[in-house]
């Protein structure tokens, strides 16, 4: 057996972090964690316990770096649009759930080659910390959905779609392993008439395609009315993998080239 070479081993570095489609240039630590319940029964007779474990949500923990004017996990964190311009507030009454993926670059960083999902993220936001000479750093912590892996890099984009409309991704999405007819990680549908609201919607064979169609009625199927119906959806978030032998390159130009950069908002 061949030994074990320096270069086969990777550096945290490597990780591209985004949530919600949003590059965090400033990321500094990501640490996932699986929360689990264990249990051990003794059994009359029996020498040994039985032990079983179940496994309950994921957690999450991001460090990044306070970087002067970069408001974007804040707003994200708050339900607000990062791009939007004026003022802002940030009161961490309610937070809002986001999603968070991380894309490991190649040795050359000409290409992503692995990603680790984490959805509905809901973390206890973060302060500034440091003392008066150390660089200021945040730090969000909190629970997650069960950690995915995958061999392959995740994409998203945002595509503007209404009842009886279909839209195109720019990548041709690859089949989740482990299904034979789903091609999307996640899917957000989206209400931005008169304010903003999304839900998740579990994702269906029809709402996207082999070659990248997103079907809305398809999306529309999965509402959950209570939350609102098929005439208020406008958008479609759809976060998906790609071959990495095809959709070569890394932030930013891969993901400058695709619909709305790949961001959940403006």
């Amino acid at each position: 057996m061949a030994k074990l070479k320096a270069d086969e081993l990777r550096k945290r570095l490597k990780e591209d972090v985004f949530v919600d489609g949003y590059f965090i240039a400033t990321a500094s630590e990501l640490t996932p964690g699986i929360d689990s319940t264990q249990e051990s029964i003794d059994v009359m007779g029996q020498d040994d316990p039985v032990t079983s474990m179940t496994v309950d949500n994921g957690t999450l923990s991001l460090t990044v770096q306070d970087k002067r004017g970069d408001y974007n996990l804040q707003c994200l964190l708050t339900n607000q649009d990062p791009g939007a311009t004026g003022n802002k507030k940030f009161h961490y009454t309610s937070v809002t759930p986001v999603t968070v993926w991380a894309n490991l670059k190649n040795a050359a960083n000409t290409a992503y080659v692995q990603s680790f999902f984490y959805n509905q993220w809901l973390p206890t936001p973060g302060l500034p910390t440091g003392a008066a000479g150390d660089k200021s750093t945040r730090a969000f912590s909190g629970q997650c959905a069960i950690p995915q892996e995958f061999n392959q890099p995740i994409l998203s984009e945002c595509l503007t779609l209404a009842a009886g409309a279909t839209g195109q991704l720019t990548k041709v999405p690859i089949l989740i392993p482990g299904t034979t007819d789903i091609y999307a990680v996640k899917v957000l549908a989206i209400d931005d008439t008169g304010g903003y609201r999304t839900q998740e919607v579990t994702v269906s064979a029809g709402m996207v395609s082999s070659t990248g169609v997103v079907t809305a009625n398809a999306v529309i199927a999965g509402l959950d009315t209570s939350i609102f119906g098929s005439a208020d959806l406008t958008k479609v978030f759809v976060i998906y993998l790609v071959d990495q032998t095809v959709a070569t390159g890394i932030y930013p130009t891969l993901t400058d080239s695709l619909v709305g950069d790949g961001k959940l908002r403006s």
